[in-house]
Parts: structure tokens; C-alpha cells; sequence
């Protein structure tokens, strides 16, 4: 009995003692049929009111960053506000003063005020202008010389002005700078035109300027004649009478009277003018007559604009047809008439 005791613990031992390696396959064995599972494992949590810290140290960050990059803007902002932009504002650099034309007297606001003495020069664009006088002798006349600094020849077609003034800057007139004659390419000629005897009297300088129709100011015709407006310019020997129809010009009367104040002088101011009489016969729509005394002449000139052609005329004072009432009366007046 004691054998068989010995041979049931011999064979216990057999069934519950495994080696090491034994159990370890047995656990690698147990291992690959359990479905392998990872579980997180936590090292510490933060507590919510510490979460809440956290988020708002970010938040001011991004805040401060986003202040960061948008500070340019709103700096040019505010100074926009305030009007104090700097970077906007130009300085310019103190310009060297030109040097005044011989007869200048220098003006603010680039005005330029030129004496009417023998001694002053000065250009307007493609002329140049000097020797300026006073005359009187039939009529109150200012006298000048003209240049043309070009080389092809210079025709009056542009508007350009003198405004005679007292030594105290009170305007008195406005002088057309005016000629039938074309000026040849780098020539000169003297210029005779009429002023009135206050400009004559008290005009002691002048400026110069460029006009446009745009600049003339606008009128409002009085006169009638039949079924046209009138526009009447008068001076010492000449009386023009411009008829519109709705602000067009569209018939001219010109009358002019000549007194004999010397025989030779007369006779040849007749012949003048009958010469130019015969030539604007020969235009259509033009008739002009001669009436001669012993003592005087009037000529009689009756223009339609629907017919005439007066590129064919050489007058400072006859106007194309559809021309406006207020070219007529500016240009007019800027040549010694009274208009109205």
C-alpha cells in the first residue's frame, strides 16, 4: 500500500509540476487565443478650472498677436481720424524765385503785372511782346512790338489779351490783340491798337491773358429788329449792328463814317475803302456802298450769313454765322466798342 501512496504522488507530481518553459507556452498558447486589447492609461488629469485657465492663456495670445499684426492698420486709421497723416503729407522744397522779365512787377498768386514802358518785354507762348507806348493823334492808340518765335507764320486766330490797369491793379479795359496781317516765321511787326482816352490818361500796367468762349460771360440780347435780336457796337467813326436768330448770328450791317480832317490823308483812306467795297461786291450775299461829300464818306455794308462766304473777307469785326452773342460782345468790347 505504501508503494502505491508513493506511485499516486509520483504521478500528481507529473500532472501539477510544469517547468517554466512549459507555463510559458502555456500562457503564449493561452495569449493567441484571447483577442488582444490596449487599454489607455492615465497619467493624471487636470482639473476643469485649471482646463479653463489654460484656454483663456491661449486665447490671449491669439488676441495679442492678431493686436501685433493689425497695429499698422489701425495706426493709419487714427491717424486719418485725427488728420495727422504723415506719410500722406508732401514737402515740397523751397523753389529757387525766377528771375523777373525786364517791366515785371511780380504778383502773388503767379499774376504777373508787366509796367507799359519802351523797356518791357515779355512772351506769351509762341509771341513775344516789347516796346509798349501810348499815342494820340486821330484816336487814343497803344503801340507795341510783336515777334513770332516760330519758323512757319502766325495767324491771330488765338484769343489773347491785355488788361490795362491803374498803378493801384483797378482794371480800366481789355485789349484784343488783334491783326488781319499774318506774321511771317521769325519776324515782327507793330501792333496799333485803339484804347480809350481813361486808358490812355491812367493806365500805367497791365497783364496778359488767353481767353475761350467758355470765359466770356453770358448776355441776354434787348434789342429787336423785326423777328432778330440785336447786338448794336459803336464807336468814334463805326456803327455795327449784328442780327441772331435764337443766339445764331445770321445778318451783319456795318456803317462807317469818315471825316475829313486832311485832304491827303482823306483821299487816300477813300481809296481804301472803295477799293475794299468793290471786293466785297464781288462776295455773295455782301453789298457795300459809297456815299462821298466833300467833307466825309460813308460806307454802307449789308452782310447775309446764309449766303456769304467770309473766308473771302479780311474784317476783325464780321463773325461766321451761328456765332453766340457773347463772342460778339466780348471780342467787340475788347476792341474799343461799346456794345449793347
Amino acid at each position: 500500500m505504501p508503494e502505491n501512496k508513493d506511485e499516486n504522488n509520483l504521478n500528481n507530481n507529473e500532472v501539477t509540476n510544469i517547468t517554466p518553459q512549459e507555463d510559458n507556452q502555456a500562457d503564449n498558447s493561452s495569449q493567441s487565443e484571447i483577442p488582444f486589447k490596449m487599454e489607455a492609461e492615465v497619467i493624471g488629469e487636470i482639473p476643469v478650472e485649471k482646463q479653463k485657465g489654460l484656454f483663456g492663456t491661449i486665447f490671449f495670445f491669439v488676441l495679442l498677436i492678431a493686436f501685433a499684426l493689425g497695429l499698422p492698420y489701425i495706426s493709419d486709421y487714427v491717424k486719418t481720424l485725427m488728420g495727422t497723416n504723415q506719410e500722406e503729407q508732401i514737402i515740397e522744397e523751397p523753389q529757387e524765385e525766377k528771375p523777373a522779365a525786364e517791366g515785371e512787377v511780380k504778383e502773388a498768386e503767379d499774376v504777373l503785372y508787366y509796367e507799359i514802358d519802351p523797356n518791357t518785354t515779355f512772351s506769351v507762348e509762341d509771341l513775344s511782346l516789347s516796346n509798349f507806348s501810348k499815342e494820340f493823334s486821330d484816336d487814343y492808340y497803344l503801340l507795341f512790338m510783336v515777334g513770332n518765335k516760330k519758323l512757319t507764320s502766325y495767324k491771330f486766330d488765338e484769343n489773347y489779351y491785355l488788361e490795362l490797369l491803374t498803378q493801384d491793379k483797378t482794371l480800366i479795359e481789355r485789349v484784343k490783340i488783334a491783326s488781319l496781317t499774318t506774321l511771317d516765321g521769325n519776324g515782327n511787326m507793330q501792333l496799333k491798337l485803339p484804347i480809350s482816352e481813361n486808358s490812355y490818361n491812367n493806365a500805367t500796367l497791365m497783364t496778359v491773358s488767353k481767353k475761350t468762349s467758355n470765359d466770356y460771360p453770358d448776355i441776354t440780347l434787348q434789342g429787336k429788329s423785326d423777328e432778330y435780336a440785336t447786338l448794336v457796337c459803336k464807336n468814334n467813326t463805326r456803327e455795327i449792328t449784328y442780327y441772331f436768330n435764337e443766339d445764331s448770328l445770321e445778318k451783319i450791317s456795318d456803317v462807317y463814317e469818315y471825316l475829313n480832317s486832311d485832304e491827303n490823308t482823306f483821299r487816300d483812306k477813300l481809296k481804301e475803302e472803295t477799293t475794299q467795297a468793290a471786293s466785297l461786291n464781288n462776295v455773295d450775299g455782301i453789298t457795300s456802298s459809297i456815299v462821298d461829300t466833300t467833307s466825309s464818306f460813308t460806307v454802307n455794308t449789308q452782310i447775309d450769313l446764309t449766303k456769304a462766304d467770309l473766308s473771302k473777307v479780311k474784317s476783325l469785326y464780321y463773325y461766321k454765322k451761328g456765332t453766340l452773342p457773347k463772342v460778339v460782345k466780348f471780342e467787340m468790347e475788347a476792341m474799343r466798342y461799346t456794345c449793347q
